[in-house]
């Protein structure tokens, strides 16, 4: 009769059952980032039919729009001007008698190179004014709801007064302002 085992013989076992287990966990490894993989892939398919439907859309709205511009229904709602230049100091212009309806203070006022969309050229304004809170409130509201269309693209807000204190949550202003702001104008047909 055999008696208890022995550690060697423990010892031994164990190692074997361990490195089953080992053996048998590294096996099932490419089958767990087999199923992880396709996981994901289900999920960009997904995802990549919701993008295919949005773009869908969104190209009808594209040609909504241009069938629109192409029949002059729409044109309040672009910049005027037979050329880039003078649509972009139309845009210069409604935007300095925003700011000064609000009693700002416009210190730069430029005009940045346009950009071709479509049937479409946008021309953008870079602004740095001096304003107080509620001035601004209401620049960037009439800004967003004004005719022609306008669109903040980008704004920077600082507090010139206080470069080395504390800020002060309840400080009201003057602001110092930068804004982006873009507009659209007909593109239109180059003759040679």
């Amino acid at each position: 009769m055999r008696g208890a085992f022995s550690a060697k013989q423990a010892t031994a076992l164990a190692v074997l059952v361990g490195g089953a287990i080992l053996a048998a966990g590294l096996s099932a490894m490419p089958w767990i980032e087999w199923h992880k993989l396709s996981l994901e892939l289900d999920t960009r398919r997904a995802e990549l039919s919701r993008l295919t439907a949005k773009t869908l859309r969104e190209a009808d709205l594209r040609q909504e729009n241009e069938s629109l511009i192409a029949s002059g229904q729409s044109t309040n709602l672009l910049l005027d001007g037979d050329t880039t230049g003078i649509a972009g100091a139309s845009l210069q212009r409604f935007i300095n008698t925003i700011v000064l309806q609000h009693d700002g203070k416009a210190t730069s006022l430029q005009v940045l190179p346009p950009k071709d969309e479509a049937h479409l050229v946008r021309i953008s304004v870079s602004l740095s004014m001096n304003v107080g809170i509620d001035a601004l409130r209401g620049i960037i509201y009439d800004l967003e709801t004004a005719v022609p269309l306008m669109f903040v693209d980008n704004i920077v807000i600082e507090n010139g007064e206080l470069m080395f204190q504390a800020p002060d949550p309840h400080h009201l202003g003057p602001l110092e302002v930068t804004l982006q702001v873009s507009a659209f104008a007909a593109k239109k047909e180059e003759t040679e």
